[in-house]
């Protein structure tokens, strides 16, 4: 039993995320996003890979899911994304998300590095 105890312990550890709320993981991206290395990474990151991943997008739902959404994820050392979600979940959000999911973005000032993306799309 102990053996188990410690075993669920380290995989709450490991699994940091699983326990982190998307407000959360939204005010640290956040967070991050406003020091000098994450504006810097912000305009590195600029609109391509942004504009890349939506594009297509907004054709797959009607105008009134188009509106906001916001994303959060991971990006590692090598700019891999992983650990996304979304909020909220429309098709178009679905989408984006599918897509920023396969994109190579730049290597971010530390791994793993907490990514927001707040979108805003006007029909």
């Amino acid at each position: 039993m102990r053996i188990f105890y410690l075993l669920f312990l380290l995989s709450l550890f490991v699994n940091g995320s699983c326990a982190t709320s998307f407000d959360s993981r939204l005010d640290e991206g956040r967070a991050s996003m406003n020091s000098q290395d994450g504006k810097a990474y912000d305009l590195l990151l600029g609109r391509t890979a942004i504009i890349e991943a939506m594009q297509g997008c907004v054709h797959q739902g009607p105008p009134s899911q188009i509106g906001k959404f916001a994303l959060v994820g991971t990006v590692s050392s090598s700019g891999s994304v992983s650990d996304i979600e979304i909020q909220p979940i429309t098709e178009v959000s679905k989408c984006f998300a599918n897509n920023i999911s396969g994109a190579k973005l730049p290597k971010p000032p530390f791994a793993p590095y907490p990514l927001v993306i707040e979108m805003e799309v006007i029909p």
